[in-house]
This record gives structure tokens, C-alpha cells and sequence, in this order.
């Protein structure tokens, strides 16, 4: 089981867009968290591994959480801040430079709104700051 909690790109709306990462998530729904790191340095955000650090997404690829993720990260404000970074994906880590006490915003949905498999999942969402 899970050391953190899972998190569904379902389970939010359609609230943002990336500007970064293009049409991808167009329409799906979207989750945000919001991030104040303790101290500078580089934060690196892992999606699509389990908790032992393995992918989710193994053979025969038809797991519930096999799904194609965008994730962006804005800053100093949700709604208006500049994209700092973005990806797409399944199973990849986004590194980002931080600085002590300023607000960053994760977001986090499917590749569309199609709730299919390979569009929308499940996924552990795991921080650590170095």
C-alpha cells in the first residue's frame, strides 16, 4: 500500500490550462497544490511511481493508473503567476529551483478529458526538496 495518499486526475474540474505544455489536458480535470519549501534549493516533483519508487505503469499497461499526465508548476500566484516549468508524461520527475517561503502551485491532470485508461489515473504525487 501507499506510504502517501493517492490522488485521482479525476477527481477535480477543468479550472487551468498550461501555457508551457501546450493542448494537452485540454478539458481534463485538474488538481492543484500549493507548495512553501523551508529553504532554497531544488525541488523535485515524481508522479507515476509507486512508493516503493517503481512505475506504476508495467506490462501489460492496462493498469488504471497508466495514464498520460501534464504537470506544471507556477509561481508567486495560482491564478495569474508565470509557468516556471513543464512536462508531460507517464512516469517522470519535474525539477524545479525554489527559493525559502515563496508560494509554488503544482498542477496536475490527465492528457484529456477522457476518463478512458491511458488518459486519466490515479497517482501518488511525492516532493522532496534538496
Amino acid at each position: 500500500p501507499p506510504s502517501t495518499p493517492l490522488f485521482s486526475s479525476l477527481d477535480g474540474a477543468d479550472d487551468a490550462e498550461s501555457t508551457m505544455c501546450g493542448t494537452p489536458g485540454s478539458g481534463a480535470p485538474d488538481q492543484v497544490f500549493e507548495v512553501l519549501p523551508a529553504a532554497s534549493g531544488m525541488l523535485t516533483i515524481s508522479i507515476g511511481f509507486d512508493a516503493g519508487g517503481r512505475p506504476y505503469c508495467q506490462p501489460p499497461y492496462d493498469q488504471p493508473e497508466c495514464f498520460v499526465s501534464v504537470m506544471w508548476v507556477r509561481s508567486p500566484d495560482c491564478d495569474a503567476g508565470p509557468e516556471i516549468a513543464c512536462d508531460t508524461g507517464g512516469a517522470y520527475d519535474l525539477v524545479v529551483p525554489v527559493l525559502a517561503g515563496a508560494p509554488y502551485f503544482v498542477f496536475v491532470e490527465g492528457s484529456s478529458a477522457n476518463p478512458a485508461v491511458g488518459e486519466n489515473g490515479e497517482y501518488l504525487l511525492r516532493m522532496s526538496l534538496n
